[in-house]
This record gives C-alpha cells, structure tokens and sequence, in this order.
C-alpha cells in the first residue's frame, strides 16, 4: 500500500514542517530545523538555479540560543523575528536570469549590488503583489466554513414562549458565493440565502429549505424583489410578531 500526496498536500507538510513543526512532531530541535531549511533550499537552487550557502540567523548582535533570555523575556525558536532563520542565497551561472527567477521575490535588498540598472530591481509593491497570489494558490479550492447553534437572542428572558427556545444548526459557506443553510432541530432545512455579485449589483437569493423563492438586486437606487418562478404569487402575511406588528406591507410566498 503508498499515499498519493498531491502537490496541495506537500506543500501543507512543508509549510507545517518550516513555521510549526511541533505541530508534525518533527525537527524538534533547532538544528534539525536548520538542516531541513537548508536541505529544502538546496533543492530549490539544483532545479531552479541560486548557490544556497547556509541557514542564518539575521541581527546576530541580539540574537540568543533558544530558551534564553533576551530583553528579560524567554526567546521560543521561530517565536520572535530574532530567532527566525533565513536562507543565505547567492546568485550564479545556474540562474537563468538575474532579474527573473525563484528568488527574485524574497528580500528587496538582496542583490541591489548585480543589477546594472534601477528599473531592473523588483518594488517592494510588486513583491507583495506576487506573493499574496502564490499565497492566495493554497486557498483557492478550500471552502471556508463556519459552523454554530443559534437560538434565540431573548433566551434569557423569562417571557420567552417555549417554541421559541428552539436551537438551530447554521453553516456559512464562502468562495465565489457565500451560502448560509439553517437546519432546524428535525435536521431539516429550514432557511437558506446565497449572497453573490450577480449583473453587476450585489444580490441575495432566499428560499425556505427548498428551491430558490425570491431575489433581491441592489439596484435602480433600490431593492429589486423578484420571485423565482413566474408563477409564483405573494400575499399579504398577517400583521403578528414576526412582522414586530407592524401593519407595513407584508408578503408571504404561496
């Protein structure tokens, strides 16, 4: 029997091994961190180019073995910028460019020395730039979820009737579109909205654990209200509680 490890989860281990490895159980001691970031950044440089020399500890005027005191607090490896390693990267003939390659994005002031003119350096804006999108790769195909038990807000209260002490189950749902489900305590769907950008105008799009009943645009300086179907009638709902007694116009789905 073998794993299958994606690319997607590869660069999770990585990621667990270099910023938390205690979370792996791994590289337990900070030379053994060390030699991993190096390991790891030579075999950057053989596929990609770059002589990696060593893994240093930058400020070194201030920094301190690992649990030892600095400036009266106790130093955690990887807790504080002081005991952060870095790669000691130089360029070569191995790069297929000075200006464009794998390093090219990390450190701003590193190299200033190699390059023969100013417009050749990256800004510190375009290094940004690139590396939230290669962060924003990770993130790409994980749906976010949010999961709670909500109940009433008048819970406390000794007036609340019992039906409404009822407890629901919510989970929020956000990439493209953002969905929210509430499920009630038969495990039923109960209440649904998705929120998306749709012709351009926010837009929200309800039904009661079911299809779709009604849309509502963001638009002519309003509120477009729209049923899903053609079909579909609305009715003046009855002026009670739900509506705070209001006798404002009132509609309920057939």
């Amino acid at each position: 029997m073998y794993k299958l490890v994606s690319p997607r989860e590869l660069t999770e281990i990585i990621t667990g091994l270099l910023l938390k490895p205690e979370l792996l159980g791994e590289l337990d001691s900070p030379e053994k961190h060390r030699m991993f970031m190096a390991d790891l950044g030579r075999v950057v440089a053989e596929h990609c180019g770059g002589l990696v020399n060593s893994v240093v500890l930058p400020g070194a005027e201030v920094t301190v073995p690992d649990g030892l005191p600095l400036n009266g607090q106790p130093v955690r490896y990887l807790g504080i910028k002081e005991s952060i390693p870095h790669l000691l990267v130089e360029p070569d003939a191995s790069l297929p460019s000075l200006a464009k390659n794998v390093w090219m994005y990390a450190d701003p002031e590193g190299w200033k020395e190699h390059f023969g003119a100013e417009e050749d350096c990256l800004t510190h804006e375009m290094m940004q730039l690139f590396r939230k999108g290669i962060q924003a790769l990770q993130k790409e195909h994980d749906t976010p979820e949010i999961s709670l038990t909500l109940q009433d807000w008048r819970l406390e209260e000794e007036t609340l009737r019992e039906e409404d002490s009822q407890a629901y189950q919510v989970s929020v749902t956000g990439q493209h579109n953002i969905h929210c489900e509430v499920v009630n305590k038969e495990g039923n769907p109960c209440f649904g909205v998705m929120f998306e950008i749709d012709q351009g105008v926010p837009a929200l799009h309800i039904n009661t654990g079911g299809d779709m009943l009604l849309h509502i645009h963001c638009a002519h300086n309003g509120l477009v209200l729209t049923p899903d179907a053609s079909g579909q009638r609305f009715e003046k709902a009855p002026v009670d509680r739900f509506a705070y007694n209001s006798p404002s116009l009132l509609l309920s789905a057939d």
